[in-house]
């Protein structure tokens, strides 16, 4: 699926729309402005993948801002080399699945936010570099998978206060 830019900025039917999908294999670079997905009320699944073998060669762009806004309808997010820094602003209640591999955020959601992840199941934040923080995971009461394999700068997983002993992979 191509994007026209035209589509993200003038938003036009965008009410209808409940997933997107962009193979980033016909796409040498895509630009998202902070309110791309803003219309979007009923977007329940984005998927932006890179082949494996292409992802250096792709850029993804933001700009502006630090953080897109998220419809609070999504339940499955995969963001390959996601450029924002953080998915502040976005109330996860319906997040499944959350899958940033390779992204740029120094952190998931902003400390002092009180965060409804109950239905969260998954979070893959593998190779994300710049990446520091994950706090506030009492709330993922559902939380089975939490990958963050190459994530370097990584010094604070969760705070004491976080129980989650229902987790049952860690990697």
């Amino acid at each position: 699926m191509l994007i026209h830019d035209k589509y993200f900025f003038y938003c036009q039917g965008t009410d209808l729309i409940k997933g997107i999908k962009v193979d980033m294999t016909e796409v040498d670079s895509l630009q998202f402005c902070a309110t791309a997905f803003e219309k979007m009320h009923k977007l329940r699944y984005i998927n932006i993948s890179f082949p494996k073998k292409m992802l250096w060669l792709k850029k993804l762009y933001a700009n502006q801002g630090d953080s897109i806004f998220l419809p609070d309808e999504l339940r499955f997010l995969r963001w390959d080399v996601y450029p924002f820094k953080s998915l502040s602003d976005f109330n996860p209640k319906n997040l499944v699945v959350l899958k940033l591999l390779h992204g740029n955020m120094e952190q998931l959601w902003n400390e002092d936010d009180d965060m409804n992840l109950t239905n969260l199941r998954e979070i893959d934040v593998s190779y994300c570099k710049n990446l520091r923080k994950m706090h506030n995971l009492s709330g993922a009461i559902n939380l089975e998978l939490l990958r963050c394999i190459g994530c370097e700068s990584l010094v604070e997983l969760w705070n004491e206060d976080d129980y989650i002993w229902h987790l049952l992979m860690i990697y």
